[in-house]
């Protein structure tokens, strides 16, 4: 009898996938920065403190908004590429983000 393969939790597609956004974000920083070569941590550092800002908006607009059952996001709802990078750095403090998603930004959990 041929053991059966256990599934591992992630696969290689989504290793692959991930390594793909953190190359987008990359990007996005690199394209930042060119904008102000005389100050680019500087246009960097400003242009995350608004990510930061229109995050907190998307929270309260999109995903917390009264009547927004839906699991899934719309294309319309669907965050910018800024607002998906601050969501990903949140997601990286899996028990502060389980903690809000239970306590203030309910929303989260359903998508």
């Amino acid at each position: 009898m041929e053991a059966q393969k256990k599934r591992s939790a992630i696969q290689p597609e989504e290793i692959i996938a991930h390594l793909q956004v953190l190359a987008t974000f990359h990007k996005l920083k690199l394209d930042v920065q060119a904008r102000a070569p005389h100050n680019p941590i500087g246009l960097w550092t400003a242009f995350l403190g608004y990510a930061v800002e229109k995050f907190a908006s998307w929270i309260s607009n999109v995903v917390d908004k009264e009547g927004s059952d839906e699991a899934e996001l719309t294309d319309e709802e669907f965050p910018t590429l800024d607002v998906a990078m601050v969501w990903h750095a949140y997601i990286l403090n899996p028990v502060e983000y389980h903690h809000d998603c239970q306590k203030s930004q309910k929303g989260l959990s359903r998508i």
